[in-house]
């Protein structure tokens, strides 16, 4: 696929499954993540992993859309 292609089909998700991501996917995200390119290659970020089950409430607080929750975790960049 060619990258013009890739980004005309590029789409938002909003409906999530409420299925467990194993571990190995997630830490296949998260070097992807370490390897993108970062201003003069600073890399001064700092990535967190939250499972929503039993964090719901305060998730909401931080982003107030219902589908934010419905995903099995999220990922905070900071």
């Amino acid at each position: 696929m060619k990258f013009q292609e890739l980004i005309e089909q590029r789409y938002s998700v909003r409906a999530y499954k409420p299925d467990d991501v194993p571990s190995n996917i997630i830490d296949k995200v998260l070097e992807a993540a370490r390897l993108a390119p970062t201003a003069a290659n600073r890399q001064s970020f700092k990535l967190f992993v939250i499972k929503t089950a039993g964090f719901k409430d305060e998730l909401k607080k931080i982003y107030h859309q219902e589908w934010f929750i419905q995903a099995p975790y999220v990922i905070g960049i900071c």
